[in-house]
């Protein structure tokens, strides 16, 4: 064997131990929280693994219900090397998607979260309607269309400020910057920018320099000077 697939074979055999090793200390993990809650109210259960013990508050949930969904699978478990986000999600699972994984486990495949998405997702439309199924998927498509739409427009409208903003760069005067046609459209480009970003804007001396929130702000604040404040310089 030459010396790179010897290193492979090597690192595979400590992965797939390290693995093991790794469910066999969730399995034990399990079976310790059990044995807690048969003496303690689950609520004081967690409470106690949180805080005395520490536990991470994502994981009390697997833990805690591990003994009512998956207790009796630890072999199962242990020949698929089960992580623990799949533990995770096989103890999140509906019954008939649980069931399904562990049968393909039981049988050697191999499961990631993503297959677990995948099948829960597959069985929970196979119980819809055709009908319902189409409205689903349909609702997607329209506010997926929606938010593409509404990227094209803040673009186009975003192209048009700064051609307004070059335009008006020039002008030196305040007389200049009150004509009609820089109020017009400075109005028109408010309504836009009123429309796609809201009317809701913070002063920007109060917020962050060179933020995103802060350059939206700016351009706000300007474009409503220059349409409320050249409008009245204008009719003087």
């Amino acid at each position: 064997m030459n010396p790179e697939a010897e290193a492979l074979a090597t690192a595979k055999r400590r992965i797939i131990e390290l693995q093991s090793q790794m469910l066999e200390r969730i399995l034990k993990m399990a079976v310790e929280v059990e044995k807690l809650t048969d003496i303690v109210t689950e609520r004081e259960a967690r409470e106690f693994l949180r805080v005395t013990c520490n536990m991470p508050y994502a994981e009390l949930s697997t833990y805690a219900n591990f003994a009512s969904s998956l207790k009796g699978f630890e072999d199962t478990l242990r020949k698929g090397r089960a992580s623990f986000p799949v533990v995770k999600a096989l103890v999140s699972a509906e019954d008939e998607s649980r069931s399904e994984i562990l049968e393909r486990m039981e049988i050697g495949a191999r499961i990631s979260t993503k297959d677990i998405t995948g099948i829960r997702k597959r069985l929970k439309e196979a119980t819809l309607t055709p009908d319902e199924v189409m409205a689903r998927r349909n609702g997607r498509m329209t506010a997926a269309a929606a938010r593409q739409q509404g990227a094209i427009a803040a673009t186009d409208f975003q192209q048009r400020l700064y051609e307004f903003v070059r335009e008006i760069l020039p002008i030196k005067t305040a007389v200049d910057l009150c004509s009609h046609e820089i109020r017009a459209a400075a109005g028109t480009l408010r309504s836009e920018f009123e429309g796609l970003f809201g009317v809701d804007h913070r002063s920007p001396g109060n917020l962050k320099p060179r933020s995103r929130e802060r350059d939206v702000a700016n351009a706000y604040f300007a474009l409503v000077h220059l349409h409320e404040s050249s409008s009245i310089r204008y009719r003087r």
